[in-house]
C-alpha cells in the first residue's frame, strides 16, 4: 500500500475519534488541555492496538482464505465504512460526548471508537498491508486529529456526525480499491 493510500486509511479510521474530540472540547471546559492530551492519548493507543490485534487475528487465517482475500478485506472495509456512515446519521452522538470526561469514560469511548479498527487489522492481513507502517500512521493521525478536535470542538461539534460519515465513505473506497485491483491483477 502506497504512502497516500496508508494516510487516506489512517484519516478514515480516526473520523470518529475527532468527532467524540469534537464533543469532548465543545463541553469540556474545566482542565480542557488535560482532557484533551489524555483523550487524544487513549484514542490513539486504543486506534493502534486494535488494528494490529485484527492483524494478527487476520493474519492467522490467511492462508486458509487465500484465494477470498481481496473479497474478506473489501468486505470488511466496507462494512466498517457502510456502519461509520450509518451511525454518523444517529442524533444521539452528540449527546454521547456531552457527558465525557472522566477517565474511564474516555476509556469507554476510545474503546468505542476504535472496534472497527480491528476489523480494518483483520483486513489489513488479507491485503497483505505492513502492519508497522499502517498502524503507526493510524495512530499518529487519531492523535492529531483528536487534539485538533478538542481544540477546536465548539466550531466543529456540529459537524461531527458529516466528518464520522466522511470517514466511512473513505473506509469504503479504500476496500473498494483494494477488490478492484485484485480483480485487475
Amino acid at each position: 500500500m502506497d504512502w497516500l493510500a496508508t494516510m487516506a486509511l489512517a484519516l478514515g479510521l480516526s473520523m470518529d475519534a475527532f468527532a467524540a474530540s469534537a464533543a469532548i472540547g465543545a463541553c469540556n471546559r474545566v482542565n480542557a488541555m488535560r482532557t484533551a492530551l489524555k483523550a487524544a492519548t487513549l484514542f490513539a493507543a486504543f486506534q493502534m492496538a486494535m488494528p494490529l490485534a485484527g492483524w494478527l487475528a487476520g493474519s492467522a487465517a490467511r492462508d486458509y482464505a487465500a484465494g477470498l482475500d481481496h473479497w474478506v478485506a473489501f468486505a470488511l472495509l466496507a462494512g466498517v465504512g457502510g456502519q461509520m456512515v450509518m451511525k454518523s446519521f444517529k442524533p444521539t452522538a452528540k449527546k454521547q460526548g456531552a457527558a465525557v470526561v472522566e477517565t474511564r469514560q474516555l476509556l469507554a469511548v476510545a474503546v468505542a471508537t476504535s472496534i472497527d479498527a480491528f476489523a480494518a487489522g483483520v483486513g489489513f492481513a488479507f491485503a497483505g498491508m505492513p502492519p508497522l507502517t499502517t498502524i503507526i500512521a493510524i495512530g499518529t493521525v487519531t492523535f492529531a486529529l483528536s487534539l485538533a478536535g478538542s481544540g477546536c470542538g465548539r466550531k466543529l461539534a456540529g459537524w461531527g456526525a458529516r466528518l464520522e460519515a466522511l470517514g466511512g465513505v473513505v473506509l469504503i473506497a479504500l476496500g473498494t480499491g483494494i477488490l478492484l485491483s485484485h480483480l485487475a491483477a
